[in-house]
């Protein structure tokens, strides 16, 4: 019995040799995962947009923006950036930050600016939770069914940065109203993917959200 004494110490530490090994390469795997993980962030819409070029409002403050509509209603903004949290969540899961760490970091910056951009001030967040890419939106019109022949309203745009070197990668802009299908025979199709009914304004921004996200380039993982 005593013979088999060195075997079983060398068994053992071969073991523990093996399990060090393992748990080192579990980390690295891990180690790299991460790395490879590309993390994105939705920064809470704003409403308005520039007067001048209704496609590049992020350059100007929050101050030298206008509303199509002045009956836009607080609150919308909240709504817009909810849809735009739940369709980009379908796609990149544990990769999406929480909106609510998001939204409270985001006021704490906008509060302490007085003149930054929306731009400007996203970017910052995004450096500050240290997201590799942000999706930021403005909204001008979002407005309810007026009558029997014109639905209700969305004129939105969704834009993409690199966090890294503040780029722009993509952007774009959804100005919808949901006619009567009489009204455009060539609207037919968008009528009947809708269900064949009058939509609210929050299930259009959604639908064209869905449509806008369908042409957003694939992000690359961070070097």
């Amino acid at each position: 019995m005593k013979c088999r004494k060195p075997f079983r110490i060398i068994s053992l530490a071969a073991l523990l040799i093996i399990l060090f090994s393992w748990s080192g390469t579990a980390r690295e795997e891990s180690e790299s995962k991460k790395k490879s993980t590309k993390s994105i962030a939705v920064v809470p819409f704003f409403r308005g947009k520039f007067p001048d070029d209704v496609t590049e409002p992020l350059k100007c403050s929050f101050s030298q923006l206008c509303f199509e509509d002045e009956a836009l209603k607080a609150g919308v903004e909240t709504t817009m950036t909810g849809l735009l949290q739940d369709e980009l969540q379908k796609q990149f899961d544990e990769q999406l930050l929480p909106l609510d760490t998001v939204t409270e970091q985001y006021e704490i910056i906008r509060l302490s600016s007085e003149t930054g951009t929306p731009r400007e001030l996203a970017l910052e967040l995004g450096t500050q939770l240290k997201a590799d890419y942000l999706v930021i939106g403005n909204v001008w019109r979002f407005r309810e069914r007026t009558d029997a022949l014109k639905g209700a309203s969305v004129a939105f745009t969704i834009y993409l940065f690199d966090v890294k070197d503040g780029s722009r990668i993509w952007r774009m802009t959804s100005d919808k109203t949901q006619n009567a299908l009489t009204d455009n025979l060539l609207n037919a199709s968008d009528f009947f993917r809708q269900g064949v009914r009058w939509l609210t304004a929050k299930e259009l921004a959604r639908l064209w959200i869905k449509e806008a996200l369908k042409k957003m380039p694939r992000l690359q993982p961070p070097d």
